[in-house]
């Protein structure tokens, strides 16, 4: 018995230190994944909370505000409701910055770096404040981040029609709203219409034309008229995330058309939220204007998911 007794405490003292090493190797790996996970810098809420108040005294209404980390909501209760959806992008498009002079910066110090480099041009700061673990920076967009002629802000002027396919009638769309900025193409059924949207698309909320494919396979069209051309056509579409991941979606096929001349024609798988971009060459009409025509189809209403948007460039 004796000899049994000290073979359990002998087995006790080999474990222990095991154990107490496990710990150790445990308490390591938290401490470090809290830190890349949890708390990725140093700011502390002070500084968030003198930063923002700066910007709050500073920002006029037409400046657009990022945040880095983008997903931090430690300066959220400072900020007031200043700013757009660029604060929530994660890696915002030129596409993104239309319209937009000036972008105001708040982001964690010792991080600075990593949030212009974000920025889909190269930054030159012209005012840095710092705040101890927070800085705040304001950015003059160059000229050049702007482009002439974006689809959405016309689309007023397109024609948006229906019809069905090996059909001679086409139903125009004839009800403008104004307020919202919508065609309505459906009397009875107020969901189906062509309109201006922000959309999660691929990994960011993007600007875009919310254009509802239509039932029994019908094609919803929308024709931009004399659209200035210069050196670049650019076509993004893509299926909003959410709406992608539903059981019911079909795909969505659209054409893009340039004077009557098929210039772009893809698929869209259902299972698929991406917003990539498709360049045209424009160069050799540049100056002149061109009708631009998108065609959506999908084999079922259930497909109405899906945006688009294009510059000339």
């Amino acid at each position: 018995m004796e000899e049994s007794s000290s073979r359990q405490q002998t087995q006790k003292l080999r474990v222990s230190p095991l154990i107490a090493a496990g710990l150790l190797v445990f308490a390591a790996l938290a401490s470090l994944l809290a830190q890349i996970f949890i708390f990725p810098g140093k700011a502390t809420d002070g500084d968030w909370q003198r930063a923002s108040a700066y910007i709050v005294e500073h920002i006029e209404a037409d400046d657009a505000l990022r945040i880095h980390p983008s997903w931090t909501e430690a300066p959220m209760p400072y900020l007031q409701k200043i700013g757009n959806q660029l604060h929530r992008q994660h890696h915002p498009l030129l596409e993104d910055l239309q319209g937009i002079q000036r972008i105001w910066i708040l982001s964690e110090t010792e991080h600075l770096q990593d949030a212009f480099r974000r920025l889909p041009f190269e930054p030159s700061p012209a005012l840095t404040e710092r705040f101890g673990t927070v800085t705040a920076v304001l950015i003059d967009l160059p000229e050049s981040t702007q482009f002439p002629y974006i689809f959405n802000e016309h689309l007023q002027e397109a024609k948006v029609s229906r019809y069905s396919p090996g059909a001679d009638a086409v139903e125009d769309c004839k009800t403008w709203d104004r307020n919202q900025r919508r065609w309505h193409c459906a009397r009875r059924d107020r969901t189906f219409y062509v309109g201006d949207a922000v959309q999660e698309l691929g990994d960011d909320p993007h600007h875009c034309i919310w254009a509802h494919a239509l039932p029994n396979q019908r094609i919803l069209r929308i024709e931009f008229p004399e659209v200035p051309l210069y050196n670049t056509l650019r076509i993004r579409a893509g299926l909003e995330r959410v709406g992608s991941s539903r059981v019911d979606v079909t795909p969505v096929d659209y054409r893009v058309y340039l004077n009557d001349e098929l210039i772009l024609e893809q698929s869209i798988p259902k299972d698929s939220s991406t917003w990539p971009a498709h360049d045209v060459k424009t160069s050799e009409q540049n100056g002149q204007t061109a009708n631009v025509r998108i065609e959506i189809q999908s084999e079922h209403e259930r497909g109405r998911h899906f945006c688009f948007n294009g510059w000339t460039f």
